[in-house]
């Protein structure tokens, strides 16, 4: 694993320093914005005037994301902070509406108002998948503000828990493993940043909040009166597969591992794992010790636990502010 102890300061302390191995893995288990979400952003942000020309994904990783929307721009780009994701995402391709390759660019949030070769006022639409909470808002609004053509739309996602009631006594044991695992083992090496994201971004800096740090100026230019937040269930956005295959067959080892896979690419997994390298891996584990005791509380309730409601708990929130129109 990748050293953090370089790092002190930075708000995203792990996948900006994720090295070749780290990144292939969580492009390989992070999934792809679903069609209803992509559908969803798209919608809003045309509905109120926005074009398609330019695309901006900001803190990309390897690009999931802006492979997806670059389908529906002129031109795309995406940057993120992180060499490895880049070189990564450089790897994978991508390409636009006009069938031009995706531009990938090392940059932080806080600076993609200098990235050679993009206009000030050319982007259209600024998407963050995953990622503002890592980023320095009240540096990412005002370089936001330079790049943006008047009109155009932020849109920023990420997922949060809303923990609700059990059904049964084996969900309610299952549900008793989750929540000891965030909040016994892991919160500990959580971040602010993490800490945003699971608050499910109620806490984000926006170009208005009183502890913005704008000028006026820049703030005036972002439409407070256009701000729409939404919250969306798995069920909405039909990304509860995986939910849906647990509750049929709540012991299908294919099944656990995709939870596991996924729940290896949280940060502060990564950094549990770097302050115990020992146990990393093995059966002490934190996320195979999860794994098991979640197995073991659902198997005396097969098949009449509603397992799945349990991995329903993930919601997932979108932002969009939009750029005073001209």
């Amino acid at each position: 694993m990748a050293s953090t102890s370089n790092t002190t300061g930075l708000r995203d302390p792990t996948y900006r320093q994720y090295n070749s191995e780290q990144a292939a893995t969580y492009a390989k288990h992070r999934r792809s914005p679903p069609p209803a979400l992509v559908e969803l952003i798209l919608d809003q942000h045309t509905s109120v005037g926005g074009k398609t020309g330019v695309l901006l994904d900001v803190g990309c990783g390897p690009g999931m994301a802006t492979r997806i929307f670059s389908k529906h721009f002129d031109l795309a780009i995406g940057a993120d902070p992180g060499e490895s994701m880049i070189k990564l995402a450089t790897e994978l391709g991508g390409e636009t509406a006009k069938g031009e390759p995706v531009r990938w660019v090392i940059s932080t949030a806080e600076e993609i108002d200098k990235i050679e070769g993009l206009e000030k006022g050319s982007v259209d639409l600024v998407i963050a998948a995953f990622a503002a909470h890592w980023f320095d808002m009240p540096k990412f609004w005002a370089a936001a503000a330079e790049v943006m053509k008047p009109g155009g739309t932020v849109a920023l996602w990420t997922s949060y828990r809303e923990v609700a009631e059990p059904k049964t006594p084996e969900e309610a044991k299952a549900r008793a493993a989750f929540n000891s695992f965030h909040k016994d083992v892991i919160e500990a090496y959580g971040v602010e940043g993490g800490k945003i994201s699971s608050n499910g971004y109620r806490d984000l800096i926006l170009p208005w909040s009183d502890n913005s740090g704008l000028s006026p100026t820049t703030a005036a230019l972002f439409n407070r009166d256009a701000f729409v937040r939404k919250d969306l269930t798995r069920q909405e956005l039909a990304t509860g597969d995986t939910a849906k295959a647990v509750a049929k067959d709540p012991l299908a080892t294919s099944i656990w591992q995709r939870v596991e896979n996924l729940l290896d690419t949280l940060d502060p997994v990564t950094r549990w794992r770097e302050a115990h390298p020992e146990l990393a891996g093995t059966d002490k584990d934190c996320v195979k010790i999860l794994i098991a005791e979640t197995v073991e509380a659902v198997k005396d309730g097969k098949p009449h636990i509603d397992f799945g409601n349990l991995l329903m708990d993930m919601k997932t929130v979108v932002l969009f502010v939009k750029r005073v129109a001209a």
